[in-house]
């Protein structure tokens, strides 16, 4: 029997027996009818689109029409072009300017971006229909193998960049937007500074499992703000909604799911403003759009996709809401707080969650655990850090309302921040000391190093380290590879670069004392560390080194037990 269909546009029945004409729209390929697809474009993306004449006309749904039309005006008036500069590129980047790194002979990641990028993975057609035709238009004679060249260069120098961090899975699709509006450098400079100032750090951190956190905080708030926002009969759905779609959304800072036009307004305003707030703003723009709509359907996300007009959501996103933006920053860090207190339930999530991002197994994080919990409740070194806030007299020369209002704010968050449950600095301390004692075969460290790996693993700064926070860092410690101790520790200096004492102090801590008596040992310093400073990368290089290399196999130590004791005689003590 003939199947039944609609039209994409205004949803009217279409049927072979009804003889109502219908078409489908060239660029998204859904079925349109006559009076909704009156307009023609010449388009540039072909992939499965059986056109006969690619010079000719095609008909496009007034939706697609609507969307595309935009686009051709952002390319003509901002003269854009593929790994070209131009006038949008400058406008998003402002003063903002990083510098150059000299790309060193050795990149650790250089395979991971180029598996990525030639296999197409950042390719105009893995993205949907609207910014596939976006794409195709701006790289208009352009090969597939330049393309993929241009974002290679962009990921390399992001990586070069940040090493710590490194290249991570979407940052490629990341780079090949920005090379639509800016040159190799252009789109280098806007990804760092979007990395640097504007994506929050738990997205992307050189600390494991701390993107995980990251991107479940700013879930978390938008979650809270169903709740606040809507009425009841809407809430469950839209967090059902939320919780399978919402990474789709956010971790990819809309690229998957918004129309080309839309994009390029909400990345422009997010570069206007320097925050990611408009991304979480857009998100909420989605929740208003598909409240009404039947959110279980087959996809549904395409269909918000068409439902989210480019007019309207510019209108949102230039709402004056500063309570957004604040209620954001108290929610996360509430969430961030309430979920320290959840790490050390015994439950099989936490359990699983733990285990992922870190080398223990669960029954040992089940040991080290307990002890952790019954130390927290119990000990009187947890300290809630109290905030001293001077008294304003009301004569405080230059301050202002705005400048009391922000004051506050800053307080409140600070506050909220506060209710974090975990371990402070001496505790931290006492507890690694204990450790060396009962297991010696590493050098122990000294209290300021302790206290820079402390500052590093405590992600928003509240002198105190939740379960996870803890476990991570002590798993790196007993259980990393060289690597990972190496990061780790370069991390914790906190800077760019590293002197020749401080490169052989982290090597004393990493090798196990028996070794660096060895004449293998000192053969690899006279051979690989004769610099007097090192970058990241300088020392990535020499974790290439045979002798590096032999070392990483070495049999995993387990240590679980002597950390259990080690917490119990600092309880008891």
């Amino acid at each position: 029997m003939f199947q039944k269909s609609e039209c994409c546009v205004c949803q009217i029945e279409l049927s072979v027996l009804k003889m109502r004409k219908s078409y489908h729209c060239k660029i998204c390929m859904l079925n349109v009818c006559s009076s909704c697809s009156q307009n023609r474009l010449i388009l540039h993306n072909f992939t499965d689109k059986n056109i006969k004449d690619p010079k000719a006309t095609q008909r496009v749904c007034d939706l697609c029409f609507k969307d595309q039309e935009i686009c051709i005006t952002f390319i003509n008036e901002n003269k854009l072009q593929w790994a070209q500069h131009s006038q949008l590129c400058s406008k998003w980047l402002g003063k903002s300017k990083v510098k150059l790194q000299p790309i060193p002979s050795y990149i650790p990641d250089l395979e991971s971006i180029k598996k990525d990028v030639e296999t197409g993975r950042s390719d105009g057609n893995v993205f949907n229909y609207s910014l596939a035709e976006f794409f195709a238009r701006i790289q208009k004679g352009k090969t597939v193998y330049e393309v993929r060249q241009d974002i290679t260069q962009v990921l390399t120098l992001m990586v070069v960049h940040n090493p710590i961090v490194g290249y991570c899975q979407g940052m490629n699709q990341i780079a090949a937007f920005l090379l639509c509006v800016a040159d190799v450098q252009g789109a280098f400079q806007l990804m760092a500074h979007l990395f640097d100032k504007i994506v929050p750090p738990r997205f992307y951190s050189g600390n494991s499992g701390t993107s995980l956190i990251g991107f479940q905080g700013e879930q978390s708030f938008l979650t809270k703000v169903i709740n606040s926002r809507y009425n009841y009969s809407y809430i469950p759905k839209l967090k059902s909604f939320l919780e399978i779609y919402g990474p789709q959304y956010l971790l990819t800072l809309l690229l998957q799911n918004f129309n080309a036009s839309c994009v390029l307004i909400t990345w422009g305003e997010m570069f206007r403003v320097d925050n990611f707030i408009m991304i979480d703003k857009a998100m909420i723009h989605v929740l208003d759009v598909c409240k009404d709509m039947e959110l279980d359907k087959p996809m549904i996300t395409e269909q918000i996709q068409r439902k989210i007009k480019a007019k309207d959501l510019k209108k949102y996103l230039n709402q004056k809401d500063e309570l957004i933006d604040f209620e954001r920053k108290i929610l996360i860090e509430q969430f961030f707080a309430e979920t320290s207190r959840r790490w050390v339930e015994d439950e099989k999530q936490i359990l699983f969650r733990l285990k992922k991002i870190t080398q223990f197994e669960i029954d040992e994080i089940k040991s080290i655990q307990e002890v952790f919990k019954k130390y927290c409740l119990d000990a009187s070194s947890i300290q809630q850090v109290q905030v001293v806030v001077e008294e304003d007299d009301g004569n405080l020369t230059g301050s202002s309302d705005d400048d009391h209002h922000r004051n506050s704010e800053a307080q409140m968050i600070h506050q909220t921040k506060l209710f974090k449950y975990g371990i402070d600095k001496q505790t931290f301390i006492k507890l690694m000391n204990t450790f060396h004692q009962n297991y010696n075969k590493y050098q122990s460290l000294s209290e300021k190093q302790y206290l820079q790996i402390f500052d590093l693993y405590d992600e928003n700064h509240t002198s105190l380290l939740d379960f996870r926070e803890f476990l991570t860092c002590l798993s790196i410690l007993t259980r990393g590879s060289f690597e990972q101790k190496l990061k780790m520790f370069f991390s914790a200096h906190k800077k760019k670069r590293i002197n020749h004492m401080e490169f052989l102090d982290i090597l004393g801590i990493i090798f196990d004392l028996r070794l660096q008596n060895s004449r293998e040992y000192k053969d690899f310093l006279e051979r690989m560390v004769k610099q007097q400073e090192y970058t990241y990368l300088d020392i990535a290089r020499i974790t290439q080194d045979q002798f590096i290399l032999q070392e990483q196999q070495r049999v995993r130590q387990q240590t679980c037990i002597v950390i259990a004791n080690s917490l119990k005689q600092i309880t008891q003590g």
